[in-house]
C-alpha cells in the first residue's frame, strides 16, 4: 500500500490531502468527503481509507479548509455549502489526472455535511459511478438550529465563535445564508448513480427520519441502519460502517453488481441482484 500527500491548486491556494493507493497498477477510487469542522486529521476516516486499499480500491482524503492543521490553505471561516461543491469538483477533476485511477470508476463517500456536499454535487453531475453517505444531512435549516442552537447571536455578530469541542474555530454568517438556500430534497430523485446511505438509529444530530427521506427520494438507493450508532459511528459503529461501505464499494467498482440491499432497524432482510 502507498499512502503520500498530494496538493493542487483551486482559486489561487493550495487543496491538500492523502492519496491512499493499493499499490501499482490502475485502480477506482473514492473521494472521502469530511464533515462540519472535520479533516484529514480524523484516524476512523483514515482507517476506511486503509481499508478500501486493501479490498482494493484507492482513495483520496482531503481538506476543505485550515481547521485542524489541515493541508489546505482555505480558512473555514470563509466556507460555504456553495463552495465546497465548488471544492468537491475541483478534487473530481484533480484525481481524474492521476495515472493510477480508473476514471469512470470514481465514487464519493460523504459524512454528515460532506454527505450533503456529495448530493449536491452528484446531482450536477454524471461522472460519478458510486454515492455512500454517512449520516448525511438533508434539511439544513433543522440541523442548524438543532445542533447550534438559537442563531440571532451569529446573525447580529456577523460570526460564530465555537468551542473547543469544534477546535474553537470561527465561521460567518455567511454559511448559514448559503446553506438556507439550498433546498436539497428537490434535487435527490436527480441522483442516477447506485447510492449507499448509512445511518445511526443513535443519531441525535441528524434524525433517522431524514436518511429514511433520502432513500425514499433516491430510485435504487439503499438504506442500512445500524442499531445503537450514532452520528460520529464511535466504537462498534466504526466496524458497522466500515463493513456496508467497503462491500457496497466492491460490489458497484469492482464486481460490477446492481446493489439492491436495504436494512431497515425491524427489518434485516437484505437482497442483491447479480
Amino acid at each position: 500500500m502507498i499512502i503520500r500527500k498530494a496538493f493542487f491548486e483551486f482559486e489561487g491556494k493550495k487543496i491538500g490531502g492523502y492519496f491512499y493507493v493499493p499499490g501499482e497498477g490502475k485502480y477506482p477510487l473514492a473521494i472521502v468527503v469530511h464533515g462540519f469542522g472535520g479533516g484529514t486529521f480524523e484516524r476512523g476516516k483514515s482507517a476506511l481509507c486503509v481499508d478500501l486499499a486493501r479490498r482494493g480500491i484507492a482513495s483520496f482524503f482531503f481538506d476543505f479548509y485550515s481547521h485542524h492543521y489541515g493541508l489546505t490553505e482555505f480558512s473555514i471561516e470563509d466556507m460555504t455549502v456553495s463552495f465546497q461543491v465548488k471544492v468537491l469538483a475541483a478534487v473530481h477533476d484533480f484525481v481524474c489526472s492521476q495515472e493510477f485511477v480508473k476514471t469512470k470508476k470514481i465514487a464519493i463517500v460523504g459524512h454528515s455535511l460532506g454527505g450533503l456536499t456529495g448530493y449536491l454535487y452528484c446531482a450536477s453531475s454524471d461522472r460519478i459511478a458510486a454515492l455512500c453517505v454517512l449520516a448525511a444531512v438533508s434539511d439544513l435549516n433543522w440541523d442548524l438550529e438543532h445542533c447550534f442552537g438559537p442563531l440571532d447571536d451569529w446573525h447580529v455578530n456577523g460570526i460564530k465563535q465555537f468551542g473547543d469541542e469544534w477546535g474553537g474555530m470561527s465561521v460567518k454568517w455567511d454559511f448559514v445564508i448559503d446553506a438556507r438556500s439550498h433546498d436539497v430534497m428537490s434535487v435527490l430523485p436527480t441522483i442516477t448513480c447506485p447510492t449507499c446511505i448509512v445511518h445511526g438509529d443513535a443519531d441525535s444530530v441528524v434524525p433517522l427520519e431524514q436518511a429514511k427521506a433520502q432513500h425514499a427520494a433516491i430510485i435504487g438507493s439503499t438504506l442500512n441502519v445500524l442499531r445503537g450508532v450514532d452520528n460520529d459511528f464511535n466504537g462498534e459503529g466504526y466496524n458497522l460502517m466500515r463493513e456496508v461501505v467497503c462491500d457496497f464499494l466492491c460490489d458497484v467498482l469492482i464486481l460490477e453488481k446492481k446493489v439492491t440491499i436495504s436494512k431497515y432497524a425491524d427489518d434485516e432482510q437484505s437482497k442483491e441482484e447479480e
